[in-house]
């Protein structure tokens, strides 16, 4: 049963990824209805990793860590809008300042969770900070924001610390940014 009514919608789309209806969020886990959400990975030029951590009042994963920018895409956004808006939101950073922004693909993932079934695609995005960039929510969903080196990054993935999307979203990101070896 969905037990808020949060007012955001999300758009139930067919196998061919077309809209056909309009679902309530709270209702797409109890329905067990795909979602698709949007994650940025950010990066500092010294190579460090931008993490948030979610608030303590979070409906989902209080005190978790997480990418730099997490969200899902509403009823009628596009990728390119609902990633723009969440890292306004979330990181109070405006994502055309960002340099190098590039789509790293999707991952997906599909668990048992209390309220029925998470059916999610996260679309994976990474972008470099400027040094003169710096995080700040502006939407009450971030308590804390770090920036940590790629070792300090897998140590924290590897004890569990983050949520399982960001945790997705990092495997996938680590593996397109690492340092490519030629035999030979």
């Amino acid at each position: 049963d969905a037990r808020r009514w949060r007012d955001e919608p999300l758009d139930v789309r067919d196998a061919d990824d077309a809209p056909v209806a309009v679902v309530e969020r709270d209702a797409a886990r109890p329905l067990g209805i795909t979602t698709t959400a949007v994650h940025l990975i950010g990066h500092a030029p010294d190579g460090r990793v931008w993490l948030q951590q979610r608030a303590a009042d979070k409906a989902t994963d209080p005190n978790r860590w997480d990418t730099l920018v997490g969200g899902l895409v509403s009823a009628g956004e596009s990728l390119a809008t609902t990633l723009s808006r969440e890292t306004a939101e979330e990181a109070g950073l405006q994502l055309d300042t960002l340099r190098g922004l590039r789509h790293l693909g999707r991952v997906s993932l599909h668990r048992p969770v209390a309220e029925g079934q998470q059916v999610q695609h996260i679309e994976v995005f990474d972008a470099r900070l400027d040094d003169a960039q710096t995080p700040e929510n502006r939407d009450g969903e971030v308590q804390a924001f770090a920036c940590v080196t790629r070792a300090h990054l897998v140590a924290r993935l590897l004890d569990g610390d983050f949520t399982l999307e960001a945790a997705l979203a990092f495997d996938r990101w680590l593996r397109a940014s690492a340092p490519r070896t030629h035999p030979g």
